[in-house]
């Protein structure tokens, strides 16, 4: 195993020989070695060196360099399309924050580089000259797939907590088991989490989740991963998540895990931890999505259309699937369920208000303004997904003209929670409340004759309203 092979990128090549015929040594380290031990190829390549700051500058003065963090002995060659991180050899200072060393101290030996590093199996170092360097055991705890820190590992996790995320990701990642003091420290130094910015616990937690013994990790550490993502949260609910994500076959999907995990919290409080980790508003809208549909009945072709008009095309199997994990549905109801969506985009079945065959100017024209067109066409479209009325021209315009006009209010109905007053907003003779209300969940209340609206006082009145409509 000693004998390994790199194949390296020219650009790599071109920068460790410049660096070695200034008289330096530089070796590949971190992840490029490791993932070469194991017989994968790396993804990125990472250079350290003897030479220091200003002598990198002299050295790459012709080339395209970046002064990525030149106080701490760091600069990107940009070669060939490739960005290459050139590193000082260093020994770290005392870490104040949790996070980040006070100072560092520059050095020309490799092996005072190599005892500073996290993990053994990241503390190689290998050169096309001397061959590879593994001065902690780091190949042996490849072949044995354990995590396994260099030095006490205590000392490590206290030092930056952040490394004890990355223990759980390499062994979600990887496939490896935390040894014994490795485990142990993780969860004694798990206050440390405290300290570790929310991008960062995002970005770690991420990269956990798609990892493929994702469900091991976070059952078996779900007191970390709950301090990881709010220290009030029962870690029982991060161990019956992670036994959830078993049935999950898919491709990894970071988000929909995350929502799989905090499944059994408050959708309310849910939202608050997503949102505490700062994501993309692209991923704040989607884990949005699987809180908002939670548990919700959605099986006919209407109830994938009304989700797929409010989300994307795709939305509705990452919901199946999210379901399934979760418990809520069986196999078959999830094939059921993914074969309505594909008739769905097979047929090309209307579904957004673009798919209408009439527009807003055509409204206006017909009469209608403002804010009214836009409650028309939502209006028009829920009826051709219902299938009510067909997606023409002509029948959605006769549809419209009777669009605005509205019943006389009766305050004498009732009066909604909500609202002062109960309205016709479609035209269609039906009294409903003002507030934009969840069709779906209201009839479905309906439906039951044992149950109460919960959104009127005076149900068997509306409901003698609705039933004479």
């Amino acid at each position: 195993m000693d004998e390994i092979r790199i194949k390296i990128p020219d650009a790599v090549i071109f920068a460790a020989d410049r660096l070695e015929s200034a008289g330096h040594t530089a070796y590949l380290v971190g992840g490029c070695v490791r993932d070469a031990v194991m017989g994968t190829e790396p993804k990125d390549y990472d250079l350290c060196t003897s030479a220091l700051p200003g002598q990198m500058l002299e050295i790459f003065s012709d080339c395209r360099l970046v002064e990525t963090g030149l106080r701490h002995g760091t600069v990107t060659l940009v070669k060939d399309g490739m960005n290459i991180e050139i590193t000082t050899y260093r020994l770290d200072g005392a870490y104040r924050d949790g996070r980040h060393p006070e100072k560092v101290t520059f050095t020309d030996r490799i092996s005072d580089d190599l005892k500073r590093r996290d993990f053994t199996i990241n503390a190689m170092a290998w050169s096309p000259e001397r061959g590879l360097l593994d001065l902690f055991g780091g190949q042996a705890d490849i072949l044995s797939g354990t995590i396994r820190c260099v030095g006490r590992a205590k000392d490590r996790f206290s030092e930056d907590g952040l490394r004890i995320l990355r223990a759980l990701r390499f062994s979600s990642s990887l496939g490896f088991t935390p040894d014994p003091e490795c485990e142990d420290a993780a969860r004694e130094c798990s206050y440390m989490l405290d300290m570790i910015s929310r991008e960062r616990i995002f970005a770690e937690l991420v990269k956990t989740l798609e990892g493929q013994d994702a469900s091991r990790v976070f059952f078996r550490y779900a007191g970390i991963a709950a301090r990881a993502l709010d220290p009030g949260l029962d870690p029982d609910i991060i161990s019956k998540g992670g036994l959830k994500l078993k049935r999950d076959t898919g491709s990894p999907d970071a988000l929909m895990r995350l929502a799989v995990l905090l499944d059994d919290v408050d959708a309310d409080r849910a939202g608050k931890i997503f949102s505490s980790l700062k994501p993309s508003r692209a991923g704040a809208k989607r884990f949005g999505a699987f809180l908002e549909y939670r548990g919700k009945e959605v099986t006919s072709e209407y109830d994938f259309l009304r989700m797929i008009s409010r989300t994307d095309d795709f939305f509705p199997f990452d919901f199946v699937r999210y379901e399934f994990m979760c418990g809520r549905i069986g196999a078959e109801e999830a094939e059921a369920g993914r074969d309505t969506v594909e008739k769905i985009l097979r047929e090309n079945v209307p579904r957004r208000l673009s798919a209408l065959d009439v527009t807003g100017a055509e409204l206006s024209a017909a009469g209608l303004s403002g804010q009214e067109i836009g409650r028309c066409l939502e209006h028009l479209l829920d009826l051709v997904m219902r299938k009510e009325i067909p997606n023409r021209k002509t029948a959605l315009l006769a549809k419209a003209a009777g669009f605005g006009r509205t019943a006389e209010k009766d305050t004498g109905f009732g009066t909604c929670e909500t609202c002062e007053f109960y309205d016709d907003k479609w035209g269609d003779g039906v009294l409903e409340c003002t507030k934009d209300l969840d069709e779906d969940e209201l009839y479905r209340n309906l439906s039951d004759p044992g149950a109460r609206c919960p959104y009127y006082k005076y149900y068997d009145e509306y409901k003698s309203v609705r039933n004479q409509n």
